[in-house]
């Protein structure tokens, strides 16, 4: 409880739906806390929410933006183990490895 998560994930622009599910049914507001949730474009909200009983959908679209997904993974570090060693950018699953740019 009282802990912020934070996801970054790289979408190519199109049409989305985020589906967020509570097995209880009693949503993640109000009764027992204040938890919800946010989804942002950059600096724009999309959507936001958290009180809903067994699930909440939230369709989105994510447009044309001058921050690609490789400007984006090129931005930050991610470690791996690759056969040469070293480090490596855009390669971690659900995040950048579906970015067309970074194939």
């Amino acid at each position: 409880g009282n802990t912020a998560y934070s996801e970054d994930y790289c979408f190519p622009p199109g049409d989305y739906t985020f589906v967020i599910t509570d097995v209880w049914g009693d949503g993640i507001c109000c009764n027992y806390g204040q938890g919800g949730y946010k989804m942002y474009q950059g600096s724009t909200l999309l959507f936001e929410g958290g009180e809903f009983t067994d699930s909440a959908t939230e369709p989105f679209t994510v447009g044309e933006t001058s921050v690609t997904c490789k400007s984006w993974c090129n931005q930050i570090t991610i470690p791996f183990n690759s056969p040469s060693g070293g480090v490596a950018k855009c390669d971690f699953i659900g995040h950048c490895n579906t970015c067309a740019e970074c194939s």
